[in-house]
């Protein structure tokens, strides 16, 4: 048979990888060569995937359909695939990366293994369906995979065209928004705080309910929040904003204690900046001190609102989000191809005979930490299975 695929990235390349042993496989790219967001992941270094796989990790709007995609014999599928293709992994924390923690090994690793015809600087406006055929720019397949990715990185050539290619097809794409980005805020000290890291617990509340909460590394920004811990939060705060819901997330700056009060009452005869050096950057006690208009003093010099202020404020410290970074910055699209419409068993169309999605353009997407590739490499296989 012979098979087009479009989109080279990891998507693509692992279904490319099943599908050439057995059948003539060409594969459509725009951009010059293959894998170029693939390139960028995890700065480079490619978190590939996570040893962690709870499916509270994944998420869809039909998220009753992600154990069918995220579950063991997938996972081990992907496992096997990538020890077939020569690829060591390092396990960091639970954290998976190429043993070179180098994107490029991933990338060679997988363009080594396969025997396909690539089409580089090709666009694909349309596909026409023709006796039970596929014609694309002229040539005729018998079956199409698309993993075109979504809208986040334009600059590595996502531009959505799966999803047009999907709509035109008379598939469902599910509303779609950036994920996994930084969130923007308007509490007058981002000029201030800029530049500053600290490690975190950061709670998102919308419309005041708590909504998730995770632990790691904070980057203050001159518009607002970064770090992973913040784009895991990103997702739902999205969502939450496009329906005018008011939200805020609350960061304690103090995770390593439960009991602040009782570590100040013990150095009670320090000045304050002199206790937040053992813990908390310089700059950011300096800006909390100014944003309560406390002065610094000894503890034991503090007024009673003064402490209960300051222990809130390093505890509980409330920002509102008035936007998220958009697609030009989020690594990841939620939403895409409705799964109701796809057999999960194989990543066929139930629509259209021998067309396949496979990827980000699908409404299935992961929090950071080598979860969306996972969902890359598990349906690219998935789709490349069975075409003798």
């Amino acid at each position: 048979m012979r098979i087009a695929i479009i989109g080279a990235g990891p998507a693509g390349l692992a279904a490319a990888k099943i599908i050439s042993i057995k059948n003539q496989v060409v594969v459509f790219e725009k951009n010059s060569d293959a894998g170029k967001k693939l390139l960028l992941t995890g700065s480079g270094r490619c978190n590939i995937g996570n040893t962690n796989n709870d499916l509270s990790k994944y998420h869809s709007s039909n998220n009753e359909f992600i154990e069918k995609i995220i579950n063991d014999k997938n996972l081990d599928k992907v496992n096997n695939f990538f020890k077939e293709i020569g690829l060591v992994l390092k396990d960091k924390n639970g954290y998976l990366y190429p043993y070179s923690e180098k994107s490029s090994s991933v990338l060679s690793c997988l363009k080594s293994s396969l025997d396909v015809d690539f089409r580089f600087n090709t666009n694909i406006e349309n596909i026409e369906r023709e006796n039970d055929k596929f014609i694309i720019n002229h040539e005729t397949f018998d079956k199409v995979i698309i993993t075109t990715g979504g809208l986040s990185y334009p600059k590595t050539g996502s531009s959505g065209e799966g999803f047009s290619l999907a709509k035109e097809f008379g598939h469902k794409v599910i509303n779609l928004n950036p994920s996994l980005m930084a969130l923007e805020t308007s509490i007058g000290l981002e000029k201030e705080w800029s530049g500053i890291r600290c490690e975190v617990n950061v709670s998102s509340y919308i419309d005041k309910a708590k909504v998730k909460e995770e632990h790691g590394e904070l980057q203050f920004t001159s518009y607002g929040l970064s770090g992973i811990c913040i784009f895991n939060l990103s997702r739902d705060i999205r969502l939450a904003l496009n329906e005018e819901k008011e939200c805020e997330v609350k960061l304690n700056f103090c995770p390593w204690t439960a009991h602040l009060s009782n570590y100040m009452e013990e150095n009670k005869d320090k000045y304050l900046t002199n206790i937040c050096d053992g813990f908390l950057d310089y700059k950011l006690t300096n800006i909390i001190l100014k944003y309560l208009k406390i002065k610094d003093k000894k503890w034991c010099e503090l007024k009673i609102d003064e402490k209960n202020k300051f222990i809130e404020t390093l505890t509980n410290f409330k920002v509102k989000i008035i936007d998220t970074k958009g697609y030009l910055d989020a690594q990841v699209t939620s939403g895409g191809v409705s799964l109701e419409e796809i057999n999960l068993e194989t990543m066929e169309s139930k629509l259209v005979k021998n067309l396949y999605f496979a990827g980000e353009v699908l409404d299935l997407d992961g929090d950071c930490g080598g979860y969306n590739l996972t969902i890359s490499f598990i349906t690219g296989l998935i789709a490349g299975d069975n075409h003798d």
